[in-house]
């Protein structure tokens, strides 16, 4: 058994902290993965919430360029506890007018806010009850499913029926 030189150590350390900067910045401005839990957007992720997680793939690079769209899946951080992140879907964006699911109540969407839900409805934490989001806490576009690998895939990126017929877009109002 030959064991490592001094030097080949030494490389391997320099080339190991060298790749530490590099991955939290492909991680910070292209995207990463992360393990979905909870059932808020079940069906499209997360179907068996409870007996199984999703891992899926937060695309940054997608929100640099194109911006927050409607019908997009994103991650963001959780208003009221900045230590969770949420996985919810755009539904409403600034200049837009939308009637909550729950009190049937018209909401105007201000300048740098949008109206994230989840696909479960009722089940889920979202703008029906806190209100429209601060763009600034959406993280990235949930891109694809990677893991089980039988759903592997890409996020449908769509309204559901239920969230366009509640939403005024800003070019009708």
């Amino acid at each position: 058994m030959k064991w490592l030189s001094w030097r080949t150590l030494d490389e391997l350390i320099k080339g190991f902290l060298w790749s530490i900067p590099i991955t939290i910045t492909f991680c910070d401005l292209v995207g990463c993965v992360a393990k979905v839990e909870g059932h808020s957007m079940s069906p499209v992720v997360n179907p068996k919430a409870g007996t199984s997680v999703d891992f899926v793939w937060v695309d940054r690079l997608s929100l640099l360029f194109k911006g927050i769209q409607r019908g997009q899946v994103v991650v963001l951080v959780c208003p009221y506890n900045k230590n969770k992140k949420l996985i919810k879907r755009v539904v409403a964006l600034e200049g837009d007018h939308i009637w909550s699911r729950a009190e049937h109540r018209l909401t105007y969407i201000p300048l740098g806010h949008c109206w994230v839900e989840g696909d479960e409805g009722d089940k889920s934490t979202d703008s029906n009850q806190l209100g429209p989001i601060p763009q600034a806490l959406i993280e990235g576009r949930v891109g694809f499913i990677i893991w089980p690998w039988k759903r592997w895939g890409r996020v449908p990126q769509e309204l559901q029926r239920s969230s366009k017929d509640r939403l005024i877009p800003s070019k009708v109002v």
